[in-house]
């Protein structure tokens, strides 16, 4: 019954090499009861015929192999233990064709010989142990000549009711698997597959060869991309526990590996890889670092849950009497880094634990892989650390100099590593400083220096190690300029930042949109200050026509920024040269960012008849004023100077006048925040865009 049922579906699906009715688009069967009456050939459909032999499976009917003698094409069938009437025969086929969805084959086990309903592994088959069509053998045109020919003479054999030895089964699943180096994975599987059919069928069991050659063809399909064969050979490896058989640890670390990189859901795979192993273990196979390291290495896609399952890992380790390696090691280390952003410095004190627990192993010196990991871990806590973000940096630089002095050579990502954790965590260090000034712990000016001093001494160190500087690490210098020129304010930012400006041009390097963001920050912050050589502002629009012209399309952060240098600049030439920019920008960039930034600039001139026209002019774009746009427009109000000839700048409004007027805007905004809430309701949300924060807050 077994060889019944599985040889008829492998028929149905086009398999089988002895009848390959899939080069035929109506395949003719014809069908012989045991009363010798040959009835008339039935053509059924090619997508029917999967069906029309579930249904024949049903009533006990066996496949016979055709002679020569017979069409192509042509199978014969007759019943296994009762003869079946052409009428019951017809019924049946014409059930078949009429639904042929409701119909579910019988299918045999690998554990035993006794026929299931669908297990795992022939449902495998069933689906063609490939990925889509293109895996199926008479789609891709694989034939392996050895391979073929010797799946014929056994299939031959056991027809005529010969019982070929172990011996000659385990020849054919050798060229099965040696067919996987051809690059025939899907279909040496295919093949694979049934020749343990007809083991089952002949009533020879398989031995642990057996299984270690159909497990080699698996993991070969699934090492060459197919998914389907990753499930199959968890069947295999869980038929052969059930006797008692061991795979092949090779095998297994192979298929371990590709689990764990082909799964889209990594969560999922380890689980499953992680219970195959402990099974593996429990059956008393002793397993090796190769299987361990992999395990390490997908617990740094899982988070803050990696770091828990890499220990437990290391405990097993221990447990099995195993040294870890280098590669141990170094996996430790970077699911420490990659945890440190969610623990902070847990993972960072984890990290120097299992750096020492190397330093102390035998033969084993921290390599530049070594290095990374650490310097990256340091880096992702100071941007969660708080008020550890300042030694979190110090340690990164400090693990830097550690390496330099053991003759280390940093690579490209060393550096690459290293500037970017520096800029990220200087950048939160900046950004969180008002909160920490509430909570009275200050940053202390001298150490930012030194970490930006040796951030300097880094970039520059690249050229004495002979790795030629990146524009990506340009990008992270000019963030640490940007964000360390908002805070301190003992040398001329701007000037250091043009400098970098050129070198990075003398390089060949074309400064991308991030470059001029930061740079224009720099702008921004230096305008008005008694250190800077340069004004702020002019340089602006001078970095602002640049970009443009290389062909950079300008954001609505940029314009705040030239806006609020206008402010700090002082002069009326810089307000109104803001002023007509900021006429001559479309809709789009007018935010409610945009409008409080030149609003800002003309109150410091005094200019508040503009700035309320300008509040004026939001509301009817739909933008919903705050309190600072509010506070500003009365800024500008009293800052007004008396009204004098009509000149540019001036108000015929007292200041008094003003601050009323802004008070009556201030009892408008109701009003003007229900008609926006509820246009943001409808379906039409062009004009309500504007209401959003942009990304550049």
């Amino acid at each position: 019954m077994c060889r019944v049922t599985f040889l008829l579906i492998l028929v149905a699906q086009g398999w089988s090499s002895s009848v390959d009715v899939s080069r035929h688009s109506s395949p003719a069967f014809a069908w012989m009861p045991t009363n010798g009456v040959v009835l008339t050939p039935i053509r059924l459909p090619l997508e029917h015929a999967y069906c029309s032999c579930s249904a024949l499976l049903g009533s006990r009917l066996q496949l016979v192999y055709p002679r020569q003698s017979r069409p192509r094409g042509e199978i014969e069938v007759r019943m296994a233990r009762e003869p079946c009437s052409s009428s019951k025969l017809m019924q049946i086929l014409q059930t078949a064709s009429s639904s042929p969805t409701s119909l579910q084959p019988t299918s045999f086990s690998l554990a035993n010989n006794e026929p299931k309903g669908e297990p795992e592994l022939t449902k495998i088959a069933m689906e063609g142990a490939g990925i889509g069509d293109e895996a199926r053998p008479h789609k891709m045109g694989w034939r392996d000549g050895e391979m073929e020919s010797e799946f014929a003479r056994l299939a031959m054999a056991v027809e005529e009711g010969y019982t070929p030895d172990l011996t000659s089964f385990n020849r054919a699943l050798l060229l099965c698997s040696r067919a996987v180096s051809k690059g025939l994975g899907s279909a040496a599987l295919q093949r694979a597959l049934c020749i343990l059919a007809l083991m089952n069928s002949a009533q020879v069991s398989p031995d642990r060869r057996s299984f270690c050659l159909l497990l080699e063809a698996s993991v070969g399909a699934a090492l060459q991309g197919n998914r389907v064969a990753i499930r199959c050979s968890l069947t295999i490896i869980r038929n052969m526990y059930s006797v008692g058989l061991m795979p092949d640890l090779l095998l297994t670390n192979q298929l371990v590996n590709k689990m764990l990189k082909s799964s889209k859901n990594i969560s999922e795979a380890y689980i499953e890889a992680f219970d195959l192993t402990q099974g593996m273990r429990r059956a008393g196979m002793k397993l090796d670092m190769y299987t361990y390291n992999s395990l390490i290495a997908a617990c740094s896609q899982q988070n803050e849950r990696g770091l828990e399952r890499a220990i437990e890992i290391l405990k097993l380790i221990r447990e099995d009497e195993l040294e870890p390696d280098m590669v141990t090691y170094n996996a430790l280390l970077h699911v420490c880094a990659k945890s440190a952003q969610h623990l902070g410095r847990r993972a960072v004190d984890l990290a120097q634990h299992i750096f020492s627990l190397m330093q102390a192993t035998d033969n084993l010196k921290p390599s530049v892989i070594t290095y990374n990991a650490l310097m990256h871990a340091s880096g992702l806590a100071a941007c969660s650390s708080g008020e550890d973000a300042i030694e979190m940096l110090q340690g990164m630089v400090a693990a830097f100099k550690e390496m330099l002095a053991r003759g280390v050579k940093p690579d490209q990502k060393t550096f690459s590593t290293v500037l970017h954790g520096l800029a990220r965590g200087i950048q939160f260090i900046v950004l969180n400083q008002p909160s920490n000034k509430q909570r009275g712990n200050t940053i202390d000016p001298k150490q930012l220096n030194l970490i930006i001093e040796s951030a300097e001494e880094i970039l520059w160190k690249m050229d004495e190690e002979g790795v030629a500087p990146q524009l990506s690490n340009f990008r992270m210098m000019l963030l640490i300029y940007a964000k360390s020129s908002a805070r301190l304010s003992n040398r001329d930012w701007l000037e250091s930042s043009l400098k970098l400006l050129e070198d990075m041009r003398n390089r060949g390097l074309v400064p991308c949109l991030e470059c001029y963001t930061s740079l224009m920050e720099v702008c921004s912050s230096m305008a008005g200050r008694a250190n800077c050589t340069r004004r702020g502002f002019w340089v602006a629009l001078d970095l602002l026509a640049e970009l443009q012209g290389a062909g950079h399309i300008p954001t609505s952060f940029l314009y705040i920024l030239i806006f609020n240098a206008a402010r700090k600049d002082g002069s009326e030439e810089a307000v109104d040269l803001a002023l007509g920019l900021f006429l001559s920008l479309s809709e789009s960039y007018k935010t409610k960012f945009v409008y409080t930034s030149i609003i800002s600039a003309l109150s410091a001139k005094g200019r508040g008849r503009e700035a309320a026209s300008l509040l004026e002019e939001a509301k009817l774009h739909g933008i919903v004023p705050d309190k600072v746009m509010y506070s500003v427009c009365t800024d500008a109000s009293k800052a007004t100077r008396p009204s004098d000839a009509g000149g540019r700048g001036t108000s015929r409004e007292t200041p008094s006048g003003m601050v009323k007027k802004c008070r009556e805007l201030e009892k408008d905004d109701r009003v003007v925040s229900e008609q926006v809430a509820a246009q943001a309701t409808g379906e039409d949300g062009g004009e309500n865009s504007r209401v959003r924060e942009p990304e550049e807050k």
